[in-house]
């Protein structure tokens, strides 16, 4: 199951809450993924509220955002156990910047060692960047 919230609430109940609904969820024979944002309210309890696995937001495709941001954000991940959620959308088909930042995610990951990104978004961006031909969008 998909935890959709991207943070722990700030709330005296916050880290309770989040640990009852992963209790459901692990009674069912289920697993809970969540991908808090950068600057998630308690994002390294992952843990502690039951996730079974996490991938940290670096929130770095859609900015203007150096890449000291995204190593920053790599390590922390690393620190805390989780993966980098790999972040980009049809921008990286066309756009030079954002292939780029999308290439940035990669190389951040073998740089700090964190070399398992998720991918949340990907039917048609990896479709049309792998086979540029056949998508609508050409790499320019």
């Amino acid at each position: 199951m998909y935890w959709l919230e991207e943070q722990i609430s700030t709330s005296s109940t916050g880290p309770a809450t989040f640990k009852l609904a992963n209790d459901i969820v692990h009674a069912k024979n289920l697993k809970s993924f969540w991908i808090p944002h950068s600057l998630a309210y308690k994002a390294y309890m992952w843990k502690d509220v039951g996730f079974d696995a996490v991938a940290f937001q670096p929130n770095y495709f859609f900015g203007e955002l150096g890449y000291d941001k995204l190593k920053d954000a790599s390590n922390i991940a690393k620190q805390y156990g989780m993966t980098n959620e790999l972040e980009f959308d049809d921008r990286m088909v066309n756009d030079s910047v954002f292939r780029e930042r999308f290439v940035d995610y990669l190389n951040s990951g073998v740089e700090t060692g964190l070399v398992q990104p998720s991918i949340y978004r990907t039917r048609q961006q990896m479709y049309c960047f792998a086979m540029p031909r056949h998508c609508k969008k050409h790499i320019t």
